[in-house]
């Protein structure tokens, strides 16, 4: 389950639409999508420094910035359709103490997805399948309900909600770090109870 949310995360920020930078809810790469992502499980946690200036080969243009605190990826200025590409792929590395632990990569699009077409809401679909049938002990399988809801309509419609995607990947990387928690408690398996 955990990996079909990282997935989803990682599927959502490959198309960041630029109008998404300038909403409400912040956009922050998911960090944790890419720090776990592969051989190397002990990068369990947030990184200390988001750093996109450890690429000289491809800098940031000048109307995006990356917070090195949180990964929030801001538009200093709206840029003049001359200076925006189809696409604008920013790798970002991720730092620890130790150094290098991960390289995070994001998209940002020019277009603006309507409704249900947009990727993040596509991805949603995939892991509240594998949530739905999961083995996961009944306090877990509750807890992470409560917050599949604010992505997903669990009543009739069964539908993904529709949500904009700095919310969505909140909620998505909390329910990430929530199902890291109960598999390192060893809380994973359980009598499939609902």
């Amino acid at each position: 389950l955990a990996a079909s949310v990282e997935v989803a995360l990682r599927v959502a920020v490959e198309q960041i639409p630029i109008s998404s930078l300038l909403e409400a809810d912040p956009v922050r790469i998911p960090a944790l999508a890419f720090l776990i992502a592969g051989d190397n499980e002990d990068n369990d946690y947030e990184p200390l420094v988001f750093n996109t200036a450890s690429r000289p080969e491809a800098p940031l243009p000048n109307w995006i910035s990356i917070n090195p605190d949180n990964g929030q990826i801001s538009m200093i200025r709206r840029p003049t359709a001359s200076e925006l590409p189809s696409q604008l792929r920013i790798d970002c590395d991720l730092f620890a103490a130790e150094g290098v632990v991960g390289r995070a990569s994001v998209g940002i699009v020019a277009q603006k997805f309507a409704g249900s077409a947009a990727p993040w809401l596509n991805a949603t679909a995939s892991s509240v399948e594998k949530y739905a049938h999961s083995l996961l002990e009944r306090g877990v399988w509750v807890g992470l309900h409560r917050h599949f809801e604010a992505v997903y309509d669990f009543g009739q419609q069964r539908a993904r909600q529709e949500v904009r995607l700095g919310a969505w990947l909140e909620v998505m990387t909390r329910i990430l770090r929530l199902l890291r928690s109960a598999s390192g408690a060893k809380l994973e398996l359980g009598i499939p109870t609902r």
